[in-house]
């Protein structure tokens, strides 16, 4: 083979790899929407006759609606009057073993088990974790669920936040940019590690004068963090995609990791004029971020020191030590090394998993201003493109539907019952 035809082959595969992709669809037919406001609608989980448990977190509730999505009754809130306590933090929804559903109470470290009947059948408690990192139950790191052997399966910190020191001088700290997947067993209280996903989190840099008191605190972001996202579909197989060249891998019933095809995506390359404009970009949102804080901080009285706010003053001890202003928060600007050379296929928690035994991933890709969710077999393979109407969001998926949460205009939020695919 020539070189000619060499060089042909490496412009055209990239090519015939993008053509490759199916076309992008619309999402099928909006079918019903509630009539109950809610301030947000985090996750929904349905149940087998249709109706569908939805976790209201900006207002601490989790309410059961009925297969038309006309009525809703609450079945954990925040309200002091009941006895449904929601706790005083947001809690997680996750589809929990038959007709029922596990609420997460990080407040109290209890999981409630919820019914189908719409009542706290019994209370979990949470795997104890004083040894070690907490387990993450935050949605933006990934959605909880159980496997096929009934564990938990959820994200747990590689390496513990470090305290920095207290010499004087400048201390940099860079978290691990890996984290542990692992799975709770409810009846033996055992946490096993499964496997791992790439995370990425800000470098933070601390500077401390000569009476050891911490005088800056700079973090400096990750614009396009190069990650995994992972999930656990319908019939228990955990999958992590893998953000560095975009395929799907599973977990098999062997306890090992098998690794599906490539997925075909058109990737961006970047080049320094385009890091440049990124991260002028991002260094005047966050610009604008810390003016309105600060203006609005300006209006209010100054609340008292959090707890643990000395060590960070670093109190030596001596005389007035304990008078030393904060620390000067302070943007880090990202050097163009920072940035990788193409923009990421996804960003973090990108992969939801339907009941029909499909994942979606929602890629960086965008159609007409819409983000494109790429939906991938069980095999690994890419199957269909769809995207959602405006201003939604995946709150769950019941059998050939998704549930979306929508703002509408009044900034009111409403949960929508979309058909995945049109009837033909």
């Amino acid at each position: 083979m020539n070189k000619a035809i060499c060089v042909w082959l490496t412009l055209a595969l990239p090519a015939a790899r993008a053509q490759q992709l199916p076309p992008i669809r619309p999402i099928g037919p909006i079918e019903r929407v509630s009539a109950e406001p809610l301030w947000s609608a985090t996750t929904a989980v349905a149940l087998n006759d249709g109706r569908v448990y939805v976790n209201d977190a900006a207002t601490r509730r989790v309410l059961l609606f009925d297969s038309t999505l006309s009525h809703a009754r609450a079945v954990a809130d925040s309200t002091s009057a009941t006895a449904k306590a929601y706790g005083t933090q947001s809690g997680t929804l996750i589809a929990f073993r038959g007709d029922s559903a596990l609420f997460v109470d990080p407040a109290s470290r209890s999981m409630l088990v919820l019914g189908p009947d719409g009542k706290i059948d019994r209370v979990i408690a949470m795997p104890k974790t004083d040894a070690g990192p907490l387990l993450q139950f935050n949605l933006a790191e990934g959605v909880p669920g159980f496997d096929a052997r009934g564990r938990l399966i959820s994200l747990m910190s590689a390496v513990g936040p470090r305290a920095p020191q207290a010499n004087p001088g400048t201390t940099v700290f860079q978290a691990p940019d890996s984290a542990l997947l692992v799975g709770f067993d409810l009846i033996s209280r055992t946490i096993d590690t499964i496997g791992g996903v790439r995370t990425s989190f800000p470098r933070m840099t601390f500077v401390r004068d000569a009476n050891g008191n911490v005088t800056s605190i700079t973090g400096t972001p990750v614009l396009l963090p190069v990650v995994d996202s992972w999930a656990i579909e319908h019939d228990g197989t955990v999958v992590a995609v893998r953000g560095r060249d975009f395929h799907v891998d599973r977990l098999g019933a062997d306890g090992q990791w098998h690794s599906g095809p490539k997925l075909p995506f058109s990737w961006e390359h970047l080049s320094n004029d385009a890091k440049t404009a990124l991260i002028d970009s991002a260094a005047a949102a966050m610009k604008a971020r810390r003016d309105s804080m600060a203006a609005g901080l300006l209006h209010e009285p100054t609340p008292p020191p959090p707890p643990g706010a000395g060590a960070l003053r670093g109190r030596s001890g001596g005389a007035g030590s304990s008078a030393a202003p904060p620390p000067a928060l302070i943007d880090g600007r990202p050097a163009l090394a920072d940035l990788p050379d193409y923009k990421p296929a996804f960003r973090p928690a990108a992969a939801r998993a339907d009941v029909d035994g499909n994942l979606w991933v929602k890629t960086t890709a965008l159609d007409h201003g819409q983000p494109v969710y790429d939906i991938v077999s069980a095999a690994g393979v890419l199957i269909d493109r769809v995207k959602l109407p405006p201003f939604r969001t995946i709150a769950g998926f019941g059998p050939g539907v998704v549930y979306l949460a929508v703002v509408d205009p009044d900034k009111v939020v409403h949960l929508e019952r979309a058909a995945i695919k049109r009837k033909s």
